[in-house]
């Protein structure tokens, strides 16, 4: 474990994760 980058697989479920946060928001936006 001595890799600087963090793999792609971790850049990948981080950015579905922020995506769906995102969308939540904007649902919970339009609902409100």
């Amino acid at each position: 474990m001595t890799d600087p980058a963090p793999p792609p697989l971790y850049q990948q479920i981080s950015t579905l994760i922020l995506r769906q946060i995102a969308a939540g928001r904007l649902l919970e936006g339009e609902r409100l």
